[in-house]
């Protein structure tokens, strides 16, 4: 069987009934999805990769929190990516835990991700799928 594209993925997903679907996409970003809306996030621009060890995590524990303070799906997905960008940079957990530094450049990430974030879907409408010829690795 073949594999879907990916926005093709995520609205099978929410078809089925889920709420929203979120498909991480290693250094192509995310993909986030949802019946009223789709939203591709690309990866943090720059970010030196040392270790991808717990990106997953940090990208689902900080897209969680951000959709339980109330945001939407593409500021959730930036700050997921914000999230295991940092992860990304280092081998093992960042040294000294969540300090205000460190929430103060995870929004200067998510600042610089907003713009990048790229409407592929709203309500019923199917756009051609940028991520078409996505191959997972």
């Amino acid at each position: 069987m073949a594999a879907l594209p990916p926005l093709q993925a995520a609205r099978a997903f929410v078809e089925a009934g889920a709420a929203i679907a979120v498909l991480r996409l290693a250094e192509r970003g995310a993909l986030a999805a949802s019946s009223a809306e789709a939203w591709l996030v690309p990866a943090l621009p720059g970010v030196r990769f040392v270790d991808a060890t717990g990106c997953g995590n940090a990208f689902c524990g900080a897209f969680l929190a951000s959709c339980v303070a109330g945001e939407g799906l593409r500021e959730a997905a930036c700050w997921g990516n914000a999230a295991a960008s940092f992860l990304l940079e280092t081998e093992g957990m960042p040294a000294g835990g969540v300090t205000a530094a460190l929430r103060d450049e995870a929004a200067r990430r998510v600042a610089r991700l907003q713009p990048l974030a790229q409407r592929v879907a709203s309500g019923a409408s199917r756009k051609c799928d940028p991520l078409d010829n996505y191959t997972p690795h």
